[in-house]
């Protein structure tokens, strides 16, 4: 049962992840750091009421880290759409995440893997993959440097906000709210 429901959080996690800007780009123009902080208190909201009903209203150094990393990667992200394009922006920033959490695992807390092999293999195409998209969307024009930079930065900081969640080893529960206050003290 732990694997279905992980799979189902995978999944949920891929499509909350992979569309929750895409209301922001539809609108066409907009207040970067106003749709940034709806999002945050937003967050702020639904995590406090899931911590509420949960009971599990804690406080957490560590998690107050994670919010701060998670906020300052969102506004970034919010303004590398806005210096770019949706599609160019989201995969260099989720492709930098991905990789650098793989980085923090491997270095600094020494995880395994089955195939160091498979896992370079892996890494590479992801990187070599955003480079080929964004360079089919630059064919349009619509490559910027400053949105570039921006959602590099944005992915360094997506993938480094569980790092504090890891060092504290707790339940995911007791790290939400403190993660959530200061997201939305960020904004």
């Amino acid at each position: 049962m732990p694997i279905v429901v992980g799979y189902l959080a995978a999944i949920i996690s891929m499509l909350g992840w992979g569309s929750y800007l895409v209301p922001m780009k539809r609108v066409g123009k907009y207040d970067a750091v106003y749709y940034h902080t709806v999002m945050c208190v937003s967050i702020f909201i639904s995590g406090s009421v899931f911590s509420l009903i949960t009971q599990n209203l804690t406080f957490s150094w560590l998690g107050l880290l994670s919010g701060f990393f998670w906020a300052l990667g969102n506004l970034l992200s919010v303004y590398a759409i806005k210096y770019s394009r949706l599609s160019i922006a989201v995969p260099i920033w989720m492709a930098g995440a991905i990789m650098v959490s793989f980085l923090w695992g491997l270095v600094f807390f020494r995880e395994s893997v089955s195939s160091m092999l498979l896992a370079i293999l892996g890494v590479t195409l992801l990187a070599v993959g955003v480079i080929w998209v964004s360079r089919i969307d630059n064919q349009k024009g619509s490559l910027s440097r400053k949105g570039i930079v921006l959602a590099s930065f944005a992915g360094v900081l997506f993938g480094s906000y569980i790092v504090p969640f890891k060092l504290a080893n707790t339940e995911p529960l007791l790290f939400l709210f403190p993660m959530c206050w200061d997201i939305v003290e960020r904004s």
